[in-house]
């Protein structure tokens, strides 16, 4: 017997909530208040925390709703071999009686047709379906559900506002920083410039938290200790700067109870990169290929959106190889061999914004902001 459980159509209340938050955000970007970094962070711990307990009720919802299934399924197949074996006893007691001539005194034994047989077995599948525990089971998991799917609309929502009010500081960074090479400096636009600035390190600091990076700087020592923990596990050759491209661009990702098995051949068609599931590795750390996974994210970036997926998921690991990304165990072989995608892509990340640096600093010593083809401020070739 199978129990089918209604489900809401995700699809359009998602949409329409997105729009509402997106509306919101518009609205709310020009006189949101600079929030300070403690705020920042206990509001991004609040806001994790609430999504992995609306996953952990939601698994747990599951696991219940599966355990009385069982349940129910068992006492009914218990129900009809009871019937069974009634139906088997009157039979035998009848035609005893009617060997002993028992017919003659009146006796009338109890005797099932195959339709009442059929209809005493319906009458049991609807019981079951209607069952007290199956009616509450349910309503749980419809209420987990929603549970997980309002957490996740709320990460969606403070997604796009940290995005739209990045990419509103970025520009208004770039018009000050312009202006100020174009024209001698105004009267608090030194300050204008800075407190965009601050605003978008406090920008920073908040999608860090969403995206689970932390609040903290890895030191010199940690970053030491990761390089010789995986010294010789970076992958190399040209399979190296094609992963470090894939993990810099943009991601959409939506896994609703997606298994395992099924999410790497999707990640390896969506990336165009070898996408390998470590199927020895899940199945010695106990995991199942049919594993559901849940996820959504929107424009972030593959590392970003991989991390993402195994916090969510914290048996699961991916990691770089030279032969492609792989979905393994956390506590697997490869997991301990290989570097993950996601600080791969924070260290190849950070070496290309120190070249960048480099190179403006390069610049900047020769050509001076406001003076182009190396003249001074009075107009003669600079010596």
């Amino acid at each position: 017997m199978s129990f089918r459980f209604a489900r809401l159509s995700r699809t359009a209340v998602m949409a329409s909530l997105l729009t509402a938050a997106l509306a919101a955000v518009v609205w709310q970007s020009g006189v949101q208040a600079q929030s300070s970094p403690e705020q920042v962070e206990r509001q991004s711990r609040e806001q994790a925390e609430r999504a992995v307990q609306a996953e952990r009720q939601r698994q747990e919802a599951l696991q219940r709703a599966a355990r009385t299934e069982a349940e129910l399924r068992e006492q009914q197949q218990v129900r009809l071999e009871q019937l069974r074996r009634f139906r088997e006893n009157q039979e035998r007691e009848a035609g005893e009686r009617e060997r002993r001539g028992a017919g003659s005194r009146g006796e009338h034994p109890l005797r099932l047709s195959e339709d009442q047989l059929a209809e005493l077995q319906e009458r049991a599948r609807h019981a079951a379906h209607r069952h007290p525990n199956v009616t509450s089971a349910r309503a749980r998991l419809e209420q987990t559900e929603a549970e997980f799917r309002r957490s996740m609309l709320e990460a969606a929502s403070e997604a796009l506002e940290i995005q739209f009010s990045w990419l509103q500081t970025e520009q208004q960074i770039d018009e000050l920083t312009a202006q100020r090479v174009r024209t001698a400096d105004e009267p608090g636009r030194q300050q204008q410039l800075a407190a965009a600035r601050q605003r978008l390190a406090e920008l920073g600091l908040r999608r860090s938290f969403l995206l689970g990076d932390g609040n903290e700087e890895d030191t010199e020592e940690e970053e030491e200790e990761e390089h010789g923990r995986h010294g010789e596990a970076w992958p190399v050759g040209p399979m190296a700067g094609k992963l470090a491209e894939v993990l810099a661009g943009p991601l959409h990702l939506e896994f609703l109870d997606t298994p395992v098995r099924d999410a790497a051949p999707f990640l390896a068609d969506t990336l165009k990169i070898p996408f390998h599931l470590d199927r020895r590795g899940l199945e010695e750390a106990g995991l199942e290929a049919t594993l559901p996974l849940n996820i959504e994210v929107s424009d972030v970036p593959v590392g970003a959106g991989l991390q993402a997926l195994t916090d969510l998921h914290p048996e699961l690991a991916v990691v770089v190889t030279d032969y492609g990304l792989v979905l393994t165990a956390r506590e697997g072989q490869l997991a301990e061999r290989y570097i993950s995608a996601h600080t791969y892509w924070r260290e190849t990340l950070e070496d290309r914004e120190e070249e960048e640096s480099a190179e403006d600093e390069v610049d900047g010593d020769t050509r001076r902001p406001g003076t182009p083809f190396g003249r001074d401020e009075s107009g003669d070739a600079a010596e």
